[in-house]
């Protein structure tokens, strides 16, 4: 099985907080949409949990789907 977890900083840190908002910014490739992702993992086994994720364009979603996030 293929361990997958945030890299040490920032995204470790996000993922760690139990705040209810979290904003995280940074440039292109800083690992945003990782988190996004990493964090709707966390709640995909909770009864009527649900998420939508916004992007600029359809290619962006594809690609992140892609990686692997399992549909619940």
């Amino acid at each position: 099985m293929i361990e997958i977890r945030a890299q040490p900083g920032p995204q470790h840190q996000f993922l760690e907080s139990t705040a209810d908002i979290v904003l995280y910014g940074g440039t292109t490739g800083s690992g945003k949409s990782f988190c996004k992702l990493m964090e709707l993992t966390r709640h995909t086994n909770h009864k009527g949990f649900g998420a939508v994720i916004f992007r600029h364009t359809s290619v962006q979603v594809h690609m992140k789907v892609a990686c692997g996030i399992p549909p619940n």
